[in-house]
């Protein structure tokens, strides 16, 4: 398992350095990582008890994506440093 885990980062590193389009989209994802940092656990709790509840795990699955990610979007201009 490990090695599938080391190949798998070396092709996407050797990709990205062909494609501007792949550095673009990680590059975007890396500057929303300390924002979903902060966000994410809140999210999880609200929904994980929900999960329990509903027992649709793949539906709060996405619906924890598509929180998670919109609360870091909006609130990613509030925890940019001003220069």
């Amino acid at each position: 398992m490990p090695i599938f885990v080391v190949a798998t980062a070396v092709t996407i590193v050797k990709m990205m350095s062909r494609s501007n389009l792949l550095s673009v989209i990680f590059g975007w994802l890396g500057g929303l990582s300390g924002v979903l940092f902060v966000v994410h656990p809140s999210v999880r709790e609200i929904l994980v008890n929900r999960a329990n509840e509903s027992g649709d795990y793949v539906g709060v699955l996405f619906l924890y994506l598509f929180i998670t990610f919109g609360l870091s979007i909006m609130l990613k201009p509030a925890f940019s440093r001003k220069k």
